[in-house]
């Protein structure tokens, strides 16, 4: 039997972090700062998984990219444009130091990144992957500017600014035989691929669904959701910024659903007395550019 190809969904999904933080790591030549431990669980995964980026032929002397290694030299230059803004060759650069969940990462903040870099290209952005409970530890440390996720933790020395809410809405894959409008009274759990959007849905869902029926299964990175999601008969409640992102891939669709959930809030945390507080503004000032421009009416802007 052929041996399957490991791709750097794989790496994100064993070292528990986004696919995108696998390409920004392993493509470590360019100048975006992850903490060691993100950095040492990445390469070890790879590593455990095989995941080469080169290979030399018999009787070769030139190495030569793999099919890993070619999706990954395509995922890398597309960062890599990303990335080189924030070089100033000359003078004096300023670091601006972000981290958020993953699904806000991968769907809005790479268009805000950009967009924040065409107008500071003299600024470093440190991007980091972190869990909310670390973020927000960093956040009061002071080693990391501003935090985005969607849950309140009790860190009394940290501001909580509302920054978006989102409606959830139901994704499934394109041949899925569930009716365009969807009760979710009439939604069996056990076809559902279930992430913890947030305390508030985690608290809906126990109360809706009740906690002694499982769900298919249980998943918090976005590279595992997009892969169970395309499963047949399974089903998904996600923001509405996911399943724009996952629809626009043409790899499932949406259905309109009949009944109440609690939207998403995204959350800004950062210290009363901190550094940067002009650029954190900037940042948060492309933020509200790129929410406007999406003109969803499911995605309601607070700033």
């Amino acid at each position: 039997m052929a041996r399957k190809k490991v791709t750097s969904s794989d790496v994100a999904e064993k070292a528990g972090v986004s696919q995108a933080t696998v390409s920004m790591v392993l493509n470590h030549k360019y100048n975006v700062s992850f903490s060691r431990e993100t950095v040492e669980k990445v390469e070890s995964a790879a590593r455990e998984l095989g995941y080469q980026l080169f290979f030399r032929g018999k009787g070769q002397r030139k190495l030569t990219l793999t099919s890993e290694g070619e999706e990954f030299s395509n995922l890398a230059l597309e960062y890599k444009e990303i990335v080189e803004k924030m070089f100033d060759i000359g003078g004096k650069r300023h670091i601006l130091r972000v981290s958020s969940v993953d699904s806000l990462g991968i769907f809005i903040l790479t268009s805000v990144y950009e967009r924040f870099m065409a107008i500071h290209p003299d600024v470093v952005l440190e991007i980091e992957d972190m869990d909310t409970k670390e973020a927000y530890e960093n956040v009061e440390n002071g080693f990391i500017d501003l935090a985005f996720y969607s849950n309140i933790k009790n860190f009394p020395k940290l501001k909580y600014v509302p920054v978006f809410s989102e409606k959830m809405v139901l994704i499934c894959e394109t041949d899925n035989q569930l009716p365009e409008i969807v009760k979710i009274s009439e939604l069996d759990v056990r076809d559902e691929i279930y992430t913890p959007w947030s305390d508030t849905f985690v608290d809906w869902h126990d109360s809706f669904f009740g906690k002694k029926v499982k769900p298919y299964i249980k998943i918090n990175l976005i590279s595992q959701l997009e892969h169970f999601v395309e499963k047949r008969g399974t089903w998904a409640i996600v923001p509405s910024t996911v399943a724009n992102g996952l629809v626009t891939e043409g790899k499932v669709v949406k259905k309109q659903i009949i009944g109440e959930m609690p939207t998403r809030m995204i959350f800004y945390s950062y210290m009363a007395e901190r550094k940067n507080r002009e650029l954190s503004y900037e940042l948060l000032a492309c933020i509200k550019e790129t929410i406007e421009e999406l003109e969803d009416e499911n995605i309601k802007l607070l700033l």
